[in-house]
């Protein structure tokens, strides 16, 4: 009960193996089962149950079955061990034609559309451990979204967030700065730009907005930004950005045997190109 993904497989051979993109290693004679969710005895239980005897385990979590073997009262302890998996978040950036026949809402449509295909909503396989995301799965769900919607490119990767990234320092007379951002692409509407009290926000079109700011751009693909604030800030204070970049983006993301994927609708951004 309550497992949402789990993937099992074994090393019958007599040396180490490792296995994927994360390399992970099996000693000889063992079997790895990686579960995610559920309750620690039912999953120890569940695999007693099921492996053969001798064979030995890989992992970083344990619980004990106690068993009682036929024609005996004694029972006997047995740990049993698997692999607990790192949740590793994702993200996806859309890029569509600018269109003004588009929904007003495209932005959260395609963040639904990508969301019902990840947690297998849609009637597909849903995104789990030891898997590979392909990007040119979610391309049905977005194309139904409406007649209007192209699709020029959709990029998936790990959804990293960026702190404390400068973007200059105030000197009291100053009011508009320029950036490029270190990691892209920005996934939109991710971004924060800090100045003491000042607090700007990209709005997910390129557009900063916020008190004490009085304009702003950003290109999401390049990383290049301006922010004009509506008093220059105070010399010394320093101006920085959060935002959160797909690392490793492109057509798809593998995962290990010890990864299950995770997201979220903050970590999905959509582009319209003109």
């Amino acid at each position: 009960d309550d497992v949402l993904s789990a993937y099992v497989i074994e090393n019958p051979t007599n040396g180490t193996v490792e296995i994927g993109p994360t390399s992970y290693s099996l000693v000889a004679h063992s079997l790895v089962a990686s579960v995610y969710g559920g309750a620690a005895a039912d999953i120890a239980q569940a695999i007693f149950n099921g492996k053969s005897g001798g064979c030995a385990y890989n992992g970083n979590t344990s619980a004990t079955v106690v068993y009682t073997p036929p024609n005996s009262s004694t029972p006997v302890n047995y740990v049993i061990t698997w692999l607990t998996p790192t949740p590793v978040a994702l993200g996806f950036l859309v890029t569509l034609p600018e269109n003004s026949a588009l929904p007003a809402t495209i932005d959260t449509d395609v963040q639904d559309a990508i969301l019902d295909t990840f947690t297998g909503e849609d009637g597909s396989v849903p995104a789990g451990i030891y898997s590979t995301v392909y990007a040119s799965r979610y391309f049905t769900g977005i194309n139904a979204i409406d007649s209007s919607v192209e699709i020029v490119s959709v990029a998936v990767g790990v959804a990293t967030v960026v702190t404390g990234e400068s973007v200059g320092t105030g000197n009291g007379s100053t009011t508009t700065f320029s950036h490029t951002m270190a990691h892209l692409p920005v996934i939109p509407g991710s971004v924060t730009i800090t100045a003491g009290t000042v607090t700007a926000t990209d709005n997910g079109a390129g557009l900063f907005t916020g008190t004490g700011v009085s304009g702003g751009t950003i290109n999401y693909t390049t990383g290049a930004i301006s922010i004009t604030f509506s008093t220059a800030p105070p010399s010394s204070t320093a101006i920085t950005a959060a935002y959160t970049y797909l690392a490793a983006s492109g057509t798809t993301a593998a995962l290990g045997i010890d990864q299950i994927p995770t997201l979220q609708a903050s970590d999905i951004g959509v582009i319209l190109q003109s």
